[in-house]
């Protein structure tokens, strides 16, 4: 969505208009933002209300991560899909559709899923395989 968001924002702003100065491409930029925040005012009120962020959580970048990543990605004529630097092949599959790619790194797992738009709550799991994160750094 944010890479959505900010090519719009490259073609709506940046590339439309010849900028004097930093200041005229921020008064264009904010001018933008509120038109975009007011045609979509129904679906932000519409959302669910975010969960409040843990009071005494602390980053720690020596922790290795936990939890699960979620990843979509389109596969190739081979069924490949191409995810953290490695080409994965699914098999003859599914070609040149939509796989969703989830890093459990508690498990230290990669799931790859089908997906499609026919059927979302349908989502048969076509591989698993084993990843582990590399060690940047992180103690266990």
């Amino acid at each position: 969505m944010i890479e959505s968001y900010n090519g719009w924002w490259q073609t709506k702003v940046w590339s439309r208009f010849q900028h004097k100065d930093l200041e005229d491409l921020q008064g264009h930029s904010q001018r933008y933002v509120a038109a975009l925040r007011q045609q979509r005012a129904t679906r932000i009120e519409a959302a669910p209300d975010r969960r409040a962020f843990p009071a005494g959580w602390k980053l720690n970048l020596k922790k290795r991560p936990r939890g699960r990543l979620v990843y979509l990605r389109r596969s190739n004529g081979q069924s490949e899909v191409t995810l953290l630097g490695k080409t994965w092949a699914l098999g003859q599959v599914w070609p040149n559709r939509l796989v969703r790619c989830e890093v459990d790194l508690d498990t230290d797992k990669i799931r790859f899923l089908t997906l499609r738009r026919k059927e979302p709550a349908s989502q048969p799991q076509i591989l698993e395989v084993d990843y582990r994160l590399p060690n940047r750094g992180f103690q266990d």
